[in-house]
């Protein structure tokens, strides 16, 4: 049960902070693309990285 406790608490802090990060994350990374398409699919070719 130890383990199962600790593992619970791991994991239950990240998704409190991830949400807010996420969501700034995917709001940028989706107003690039339709901004300039046409740089972002040579981009994924490219860098797939750097966009994802």
């Amino acid at each position: 049960n130890g383990e199962i406790v600790e593992t619970a608490n791991t994991v239950a802090p990240p998704p409190t902070s991830n949400p807010g990060q996420l969501v700034e994350s995917m709001v940028p990374l989706q107003l690039p693309p339709p901004l300039q398409p046409q740089l972002i699919q040579p981009q994924l070719q490219t860098d797939p990285l750097g966009i994802i």
